[in-house]
């Protein structure tokens, strides 16, 4: 493919973008078995309802997209190069913790800087609201490249889990678990609520 010329707009999922959603999502759990606890094929059977139904409508939970502008239309699924997703749930005693997850950039489009603009535009919309105070992550522990990205953007180690995937027998993979506070200047320094 020839360099790309527009850089991709990033914007938060919505619920129209199911096809979008689904099409990146399966193209990452087939390409790369070992990076993502899901399963290509469980991906592939769900209606584009259930996959709306896992787009949040609300902050701080999010899924950003990073939408070709050329050559390719956004109503076209393969417009969506790039996605990133931030999941904020559980008891009221974790809502202060985001988890990173599905981060994912099309093949064509690497090696362009956009996997640092989508975490960078996580990280920005967690700093925006204002119960996160903390974004965790875990990252295959054999994928220097995506380690690599996570640490120059702030994020440091804290853990090893082992065996953390399990894609047949005897064939397992690592993560590094990473996390990232989103206070570094102090519990002090203000904070704004999402919009």
């Amino acid at each position: 493919m020839s360099p790309i010329q527009a850089t991709p707009a990033i914007r938060p999922l919505v619920r129209a973008d199911a096809a979008a959603f689904r099409a990146i999502r399966v193209k990452a759990l087939t390409r790369n078995p070992g990076a993502f606890g899901a399963a290509a094929s469980d991906w592939a059977e769900l209606s584009d309802e259930a996959v709306a139904a896992r787009i949040p409508t609300q902050p701080p939970s999010v899924i950003l997209g990073a939408f070709a502008q050329e050559p390719i239309s956004e109503a076209s699924p393969e417009s969506l190069v790039a996605m990133a997703g931030l999941m904020v749930g559980g008891s009221i005693k974790q809502l202060h913790k985001g988890l990173v997850w599905g981060v994912y950039v099309r093949e064509a489009w690497r090696r362009q800087g956009l996997a640092a603009a989508m975490i960078d535009a996580l990280i920005a919309h967690a700093r925006r609201c204002e119960s996160l105070e903390i974004l965790l992550l875990s990252v295959a522990a054999d994928n220097p490249a995506a380690r690599a990205l996570y640490v120059s953007r702030g994020f440091t180690p804290y853990g090893l889990e082992r065996h953390a995937l399990k894609l047949g027998p005897g064939d397992y993979r690592d993560e590094e678990l990473m996390a990232l506070d989103l206070a570094p200047h102090g519990p002090d320094a203000p904070r704004q609520a999402a919009r």
